[in-house]
C-alpha cells in the first residue's frame, strides 16, 4: 500500500507538467498559429464561412474570383453609372428589352452607340423626336410622308428655285396676290404667258415703244386719245374717232404700230393707210370695235400702195341695214398684206376686197383666222374677194357664212385655199378664170348653190374637201 502511494507521489509532477504543456499548446494554436500559419482552404469545412463570419468590407476586388459575380449576386438597382467601366456594356450583356427609359441618362444615346437599324419605329416614343434631336441634313425627301408638309411648316424664303420641279407651280398652288414683282425673274414673262388683251395702254411705259411716231389709242367717255409711244405725249385727241386714228396713222412715215385699246370707236369715214410701209394696226381683242355709224355709206378701211401692212384683232361692225354701200377692208396695189383674227359683221358690201391694176399688184395677201358673217346686200357682194392682180393669195382657216353672194370669190391664180368653213351663202367657193391653185381641206356647209363652183379654170388641185347640205353639188366645173 505504501509502495503504491510512493509511486503516485513520484508521478504527480510529471502529470502536472504534461497538463500545463497541453494548455500552452492549445493557446498557441488558437492565438498564435493563425498569425504565424494562415488557414488554408482545406482547413475550412464546406459552408463553414457564413455571412456572420465575414467582416464588413472584408471582400475586396482581389478576393473575388474571375466570373464569380453573376446576375443573381447583384442586388436590383445596385449598379450606377460610376460602377460601369467605359465600354463595358456590349450587346450580348444586355437582355432583350432591358434598356428602358428610366435606365438611360439624358443625352446618353449618341449616334456611335446605336447599331445600324437598331432604332425601329416601335422603339421611339410618340413625339420624342424634336428638332434638336435631328442632325443637320438628316431629313431627306424619302423620310417625309407624301402630303405631310403644310404652309406653316415652311420657313419664310425656304423655297428656292432649285427645290421646285419644272412645271410644279400651277395656278391652284399660287395664293391670290402672292406673285409680286420681286418674285418674277427678269425676262421670265414671255409672250406665251400673256393672256390675250392683258397689255393695256396703262401697262405700257412711256418711251417703251421705240418705233418713231408709234401710237396707242384709247377712248375715255366720248373722247378719243392718241399717245405718242416714243415721247409719251398725247399728240391727238377729240370726239371724232376717224380723225384721231387717221391723224396718228398719217404721222407715221415708215414702220410703226397703231395699237387700239378695247373700246367702241364710232367712225363716220374711212380709216386710210396710203403710201406707207410696214404699218401695223392692231386691236387689243375683239372688244376693239370699229363701228360704222348710221348712213356713213363708206368703206371702213382702205389700204393703198402700202406694202407689209398688218391688220389684226379688230371687230369691224358695218351696220349694213343703215348703210347703202361700204366694204370692210379694201386693199389696192399693196403687197404682202396680213389680215388676221378679225371679226367682220353686217358689212353692206364685201367684207374683204383685195385687188390691183397692172403694172402694180396686191401680191401674196394672207387672210387667216377671221370670222366673217352677215355680209352683203346682193349676189355681187362677197365675204372675201380676191380680185385681179392679187396672185399667190393664202386664204387659210377662216369661218365665212351668211353671205348674199359667194362666201369666197377668187379671180387671181396661184392661191392656197385651205381649212376654211364656208357656209349658208349663195356659193361656198366661187373660182373664175384662174390658171393654178390649191383647194384643200375646206368644209362647204348648207350653201344655196354649189359648195365649190369652178368656171373657166385649169391646173387646179382640189382635194379632201367636205360638203354638207349644199343645194347642188360639192363642186361644179365648167
Amino acid at each position: 500500500m505504501s509502495g503504491m502511494v510512493t509511486s503516485i507521489k513520484k508521478a504527480a509532477p510529471t502529470i502536472v507538467v504534461t497538463w500545463i504543456l497541453s494548455l500552452v499548446t492549445t493557446l498557441a494554436v488558437v492565438y498564435v498559429a493563425p498569425n504565424v500559419l494562415p488557414l488554408q482552404t482545406t482547413h475550412i469545412s464546406d459552408s463553414a464561412v457564413t455571412a456572420e463570419k465575414v467582416a464588413e468590407s472584408a471582400i475586396i476586388t482581389a478576393k473575388l474570383a474571375d466570373g464569380s459575380v453573376t446576375s443573381a449576386k447583384i442586388q436590383d438597382g445596385t449598379l450606377t453609372a460610376v460602377d460601369l467601366a467605359d465600354g463595358s456594356i456590349i450587346t450580348i450583356k444586355v437582355a432583350d428589352g432591358a434598356v428602358t427609359t428610366s435606365k438611360l441618362a439624358d443625352a446618353a444615346v449618341t449616334t456611335d452607340k446605336l447599331a445600324d437599324d437598331a432604332v425601329t419605329s416601335e422603339k421611339i416614343l410618340d413625339s420624342a423626336v424634336v428638332t434638336a434631336k435631328l442632325a443637320d441634313g438628316s431629313v431627306t425627301s424619302a423620310k417625309i410622308q407624301d402630303g405631310t408638309l403644310t404652309a406653316v411648316d415652311l420657313a419664310d424664303g425656304s423655297i428656292i428655285t432649285i427645290n421646285i420641279a419644272d412645271g410644279a407651280v400651277t395656278t391652284d398652288k399660287i395664293a391670290d396676290g402672292a406673285v409680286t414683282s420681286e418674285k418674277i425673274a427678269d425676262s421670265a414673262i414671255v409672250t406665251s404667258k400673256l393672256a390675250d388683251g392683258s397689255v393695256t395702254a396703262a401697262k405700257i411705259e412711256n418711251g417703251t415703244l421705240r418705233t418713231e411716231s408709234t401710237f396707242i389709242i384709247w377712248r375715255d367717255d366720248t373722247t378719243y386719245y392718241a399717245k405718242n409711244g416714243s415721247t409719251g405725249e398725247i399728240q391727238y385727241f377729240g370726239t371724232n374717232a376717224t380723225t384721231v386714228i387717221n391723224d396718228a396713222i398719217s404721222s407715221i412715215p415708215t414702220g410703226g404700230l397703231v395699237f387700239l385699246c378695247d373700246a367702241t370707236y364710232n367712225i363716220d369715214g374711212t380709216i386710210n393707210v396710203v403710201e406707207k410701209l410696214n404699218i401695223n394696226i392692231i386691236g387689243q381683242s375683239w372688244e376693239t370695235k370699229l363701228n360704222l355709224t348710221e348712213n356713213s355709206n363708206t368703206d371702213m378701211m382702205y389700204i393703198e400702195n402700202s406694202n407689209y401692212t398688218t391688220i389684226k384683232s379688230i371687230y369691224f361692225q358695218g351696220n349694213r341695214d343703215s348703210q347703202t354701200s361700204g366694204k370692210g377692208i379694201v386693199v389696192y396695189n399693196s403687197e404682202r398684206i396680213l389680215i388676221e383674227r378679225c371679226l367682220f359683221y353686217e358689212i353692206s358690201q364685201s367684207a374683204i376686197h383685195i385687188y390691183g391694176t397692172y403694172p402694180m399688184s396686191s401680191l401674196q395677201p394672207w387672210i387667216t383666222r377671221n370670222w366673217i358673217e352677215k355680209i352683203g346686200n346682193s349676189t355681187s357682194d362677197y365675204g372675201i374677194w380676191i380680185g385681179d392682180y392679187a396672185s399667190d393669195a393664202h386664204i387659210v382657216d377662216n369661218d365665212v357664212g351668211r353671205v348674199t353672194g359667194s362666201a369666197l370669190y377668187v379671180t387671181s391664180s396661184g392661191f392656197l385655199i385651205k381649212a376654211n368653213t364656208l357656209w349658208d351663202s349663195n356659193y361656198g367657193l366661187n373660182v373664175y378664170s384662174v390658171t393654178s391653185g390649191v383647194i384643200t381641206g375646206n368644209i362647204m356647209d348648207n350653201n344655196g348653190l354649189d359648195g365649190i363652183n369652178i368656171d373657166s379654170c385649169k391646173n387646179l388641185l382640189i382635194t379632201s374637201n367636205t360638203a354638207k347640205l349644199n343645194s347642188n353639188n360639192l363642186w361644179n366645173a365648167s
